[in-house]
């Protein structure tokens, strides 16, 4: 076998681990509320169904991918379920402290597979390039300069990039041999020698077949200076003081390449054994994929899960696919996520049942691995772009107004339902029409959209950031209490006003005011929202830079 092969089959392998890893929270989750449903109700016939094979499946995908360590967890927890059927609905005391200690085991284990997994990527000792996550935050940069590397690690580090310096080109060159970073950065001084330095390496691109961008930061900012940094194979030059700004952008451009996001592909499989099949067929393919096997459950992993595509077979067993699928489309918040009805009968029956439940395509069982691996990418892509056009702000590249409205009514009603945490909070520029009318408007929106840069990079995925309007950000943090969020908040805070901003005259250091609240019992988007409009005028009114948390 080529080494281009055995190199593609470790990449193949590593992206269904990442994959697989990614969404054992949500499975473990799963299992967990299938768990309260037994201590709730009893020992009913579907319930203890849906445990066991809830705790049967992933046990067994666990171990063909080699997470032995949760695999003996879960065949534990399995075992106990078959031993004690009968018991479930008699000793229900007893019956929920060992259902609890089986659980609290299977989330030890699934930390521990996801610890595995950032420790295998972290420390990479075989020398294989690193994963797209990390890659696209790791830059490698070349400079005898040590104040030049201390300001630009700080503000890079900021927007959650790392900035590995290296002083001598021998031991660059044998850090690319062993992992890929998401771009090389030559400080050109004296410039002959960063031309010489950038030519080795555009060889070595060449030679290796890697696309790692060439980046020059210099002090000259002369055409011919320009010219030449081209010729040697750079892909972006920045004169020094770096306005950070546009090398954020150009890096950005870099790791949404290089990291895209795996599609999150619900399953809802009328035969277990062939939602199994098909969940696997996807993980290989790099998506991400969560199988309900009962249909009723499906309501609260739309919220928890937040698939980018359902792929639902047509004949269930409780409730009609076509059915279910139409309770789906009457909401709002996925009214655009694309579904996909499998069917084994290619009748003009069901065919009209799809139509009738506004699918995006109907596939014939058995369906070809290629053929369902693509369709389903093709309805993913096409629901990013759409959605990355509509609901994107055109200059800071957030949420738009009624994008996050939408996003924040699901949060809501699945933090109300499930008494979770839930924090609000309203950010401002301080001064911004100073900046404005000091510096110009192109400044002044450099600085917003460095503050929503900063935001997106040290908040969560789960966490969703918003242009709300004018100068106004807003953040919706699901999961998390007051205090913690006013932590994060104030990291952020301290981290944007270390920034240094330029403008043609000189440089300037912005900050923002904050108002922060915490979702109460009978909260609605419209209360927290103006709850948080009353802490930020605290915070301006108490002279700005600051944040300002509601207090029962």
């Amino acid at each position: 076998m080529s080494l281009d092969i055995d190199q593609a089959t470790i990449g193949r392998q590593r992206a269904l681990l990442e994959a697989y890893a990614e969404q054992l929270p949500f499975r473990v989750r799963q299992i967990e509320a299938l768990s309260q449903e037994v201590v709730r109700n009893g020992a009913g016939e579907g319930s203890v169904r849906s445990l066991k094979m809830a705790v049967r499946s992933v046990a067994g995908s666990s171990q063909a991918l080699g997470f032995l360590g949760f695999t003996d967890v879960a065949r534990g927890f399995e075992l106990y379920l078959d031993a004690h059927t009968s018991d479930l609905d008699i000793e229900s005391t007893e019956v929920e402290k060992r259902l609890e200690g089986h659980l609290q085991a299977l989330k030890k284990a699934c930390i521990e597979v996801k610890r595995r997994e950032l420790a295998e990527v972290a420390d990479n000792k075989e020398g294989g390039s690193l994963g797209p996550e990390r890659a696209s935050r790791v830059l490698y940069f070349i400079s005898t300069d040590d104040a030049v590397a201390r300001d630009l690690s700080f503000e890079l580090g900021c927007f959650g990039f790392a900035l590995r310096r290296f002083r001598e080109p021998a031991r660059l060159h044998q850090a690319l041999e062993q992992s890929l970073p998401a771009a090389v950065m030559i400080h050109a001084q004296p410039f002959a020698w960063g031309l010489e330095e950038a030519r080795r390496i555009d060889e070595l691109r060449q030679h290796e077949e890697f696309s790692t961008a060439l980046l020059f930061l210099s002090s000259r900012s002369d055409l011919e200076s320009r010219l030449e940094a081209v010729r040697a194979g750079g892909d972006g030059y920045y004169v020094l003081p770096i306005e950070t700004r546009k090398l954020i952008e150009r890096l950005d451009r870099s790791a949404r390449h290089s990291g895209a996001e795996p599609y999150r592909i619900l399953i809802v499989p009328g035969d277990y054994g062939t939602g199994l099949d098909h969940a696997l067929t996807l993980q290989r393919s790099g998506m991400s994929t969560l199988m309900v096997q009962e249909p009723l459950e499906v309501w609260k992993e739309l919220v928890e899960f937040r698939p980018e595509a359902i792929l639902m077979d047509l004949a269930l067993k409780q409730v009609s696919g076509d059915l279910l699928g139409a309770v789906i489309r009457q909401q709002d918040a996925y009214v655009n996520v694309p579904i996909v009805f499998l069917s084994t009968e290619a009748s003009l029956d069901s065919q009209l049942k799809a139509l009738g439940a506004e699918a995006d395509d109907l596939l014939l069982e058995p369906v070809d691995e290629d053929y369902l691996v693509s369709t389903l990418s093709h309805h993913v892509q096409r629901a990013r772009a759409r959605k990355g056009f509509v609901a994107t702000d055109s200059l800071t590249g957030l949420l738009t107004h009624s994008a996050f409205v939408t996003r924040i009514e699901v949060e809501i009603d699945r933090a109300l339902r499930t008494s979770s945490d839930l924090s609000y909070a309203i950010l401002d520029i301080d001064h911004l029409n100073s900046i404005n009318e000091t510096f110009g408007h192109l400044s002044g929106d450099s600085v917003l959209t460095n503050l929503a840069r900063l935001l997106v990079r040290r908040l969560r995925r789960a966490d969703l950031v918003g242009r709300w309007g004018g100068d106004e950000l807003v953040v919706l943090m699901p999961e998390t209490g007051g205090p913690d969020a006013l932590r994060v908040l104030g990291h952020v805070r301290e981290m944007f006003a270390g920034i240094q901003h330029r403008s043609a005259e000189e440089e300037f250091s912005p900050t923002f005011s904050c108002g922060l609240v915490t979702l109460e019992a009978s909260g609605t988007a419209e209360s927290l929202h103006q709850a948080a409009r009353t802490m930020l005028m605290s915070a301006r009114i108490q002279g700005r830079n600051r944040i300002i948390l509601s207090t029962p």
